[in-house]
């Protein structure tokens, strides 16, 4: 293994590789916590639909990220991995702008028809931003290094996003909240958009580029086969399923379950900050621990907070808060210790074969994300309807509230588990990697 202290990016190139996640994942929170909520309550196509199409943009993904990938690592001495950021921009902006800031004259199909879009464009530039970010590192502690670099970028973009609707429900100036807070977050995301992808390309190294990259199929075959591989993919699977469920109703049981309404944007605000806080914290404590016991001690954070949340009281605010700051301390960090084990494994890859699977590896992610948070959001809706959780009824009558308190409280328990009992015996150590290529880029 190189030298921990080798190769160290300067601030300004971390900047510039962070500066795509900040409206990327600005973009990601209103879409799992708000969109959903607003399309079937609001918009009137009812919960069963929205979790239905959110699943069937899901399925999408998992076939549009590993092709992403593929196609990345074959054109990498034609288009560059921040080439393909800025393509995927491109449907991102036009889908945002649709979803966001029209949504009154969005039916089902239509609603179906935009979120495929974004979400072809949010594959392009995630898997590009990852697949680069992971090339840029030398080494094991560089690696957490530029992956917590992206995450406190995703933290301040989605503070950022939630900032105006807080306003507007301090403020309560606003006749319509729901539709108003959707299209302020829809208009940060597109003035945000361009301002990064310039700070990027004009910023940030390039990673390397591999002098053969290595075939899809025998590349598919190696990833099955490594056990490493299988077990990070799994836990992708598991921490996305369990924020996926907490974020989809969190509106319900913060306005509805806790008598707390008007008060979600502030709220998901406060665990967004306390991710934050915690990024430099899991950062460190990956440079001296394995960072497969942290991540899983990390997500402890979200099983306590799920405990709390079964028995809190209705209407006290601090207990709610209480519960959303340990949410929040657990989701971003476990993100990017995720990443950062995955930019090992391809790290490994490369000094063995001189193959780089960048792009094919990090779709694996991508598409392991947005899957499981896609099921977490589905089911969780699914469930809650067949249980008889009705919005509109429950605002009135409390006695399905039981279901989104169960719900959200079980699910962090149940996860963390599973986590630790895919994680804590992982196969890939610190000891274990190779050094650094030489030509890795600097």
């Amino acid at each position: 293994m190189a030298d921990g202290k080798a190769k160290r990016l300067s601030f300004l190139a971390l900047f510039g590789l962070g500066a795509p996640a900040f409206p990327m994942f600005a973009l990601m929170m209103p879409l799992v916590v708000f969109i959903p909520a607003f399309y079937a309550d609001n918009m009137g196509l009812g919960m069963a639909t929205v979790g239905t199409i959110f699943l069937v943009a899901r399925i999408f993904d998992a076939v549009t990220d590993p092709l992403a990938g593929s196609i990345m690592d074959k054109t990498q001495a034609v288009i560059s991995r921040k080439g393909w950021v800025v393509i995927g921009a491109i449907p991102l902006f036009l889908a945002t702008w649709q979803i966001f800031l029209t949504p009154g004259s969005k039916g089902a199909v239509e609603f179906t028809v935009w979120l495929l879009v974004l979400y072809a464009g949010w594959t392009l530039m995630s898997v590009g931003l990852y697949s680069w970010a992971g090339e840029a590192g030398s080494n094991y502690n560089e690696r957490s290094r530029i992956m917590g670099a992206i995450q406190i970028a995703n933290s301040l973009g989605t503070i950022g996003v939630l900032l105006l609707p807080v306003v507007l429900e301090i403020s309560g100036d606003s006749e319509n909240v729901a539709q108003t807070r959707i299209w302020v977050m829809g208009a940060f995301i597109l003035i945000a958009l361009p301002v990064v992808l310039l700070l990027a390309w004009f910023l940030a190294p390039n990673g390397q580029v591999a002098k053969k990259p290595g075939r899809v199929i025998p590349a598919l075959k190696q990833a099955l086969k490594n056990p490493a591989m299988l077990r990070l993919l799994a836990a992708d699977f598991i921490v996305g399923c369990k924020a996926g469920i907490a974020t989809a109703l969190g509106i319900f049981f913060i306005e509805i379950v806790s008598d707390l309404p008007g008060r979600a944007g502030t709220l998901q605000l406060l665990s967004l900050v306390a991710s934050l806080l915690a990024i430099p914290v899991f950062v460190r404590l990956s440079e001296h621990f394995e960072k497969h016991h942290v991540l899983v001690l990390n997500a402890l954070a979200a099983a306590i907070a799920g405990a709390i949340a079964l028995i809190a009281p209705v209407g006290t605010l601090w207990i709610v808060a209480m519960i959303y700051f340990l949410f929040g301390v657990a989701n971003g960090s476990t993100q990017l210790l995720i990443r950062s084990i995955m930019a090992d494994i391809v790290d490994e890859e490369y000094a063995l074969s001189g193959n780089s699977n960048s792009g094919l590896y990090f779709s694996f992610l991508t598409t392991t994300l947005k899957l499981s948070l896609s099921i977490g959001v589905t089911a969780s809706f699914w469930t809650a309807a067949a249980l008889g959780f009705d919005p509109s009824l429950a605002r009135l009558d409390d006695s399905a509230h039981w279901v989104i308190r169960t719900l959200l409280g079980v699910g962090p328990i149940v996860a963390v588990a599973l986590l630790a009992a895919v994680m804590w015996r992982f196969p890939m150590r610190r000891e274990d990697l190779s050094a650094a290529p030489a030509d890795a880029a600097s």
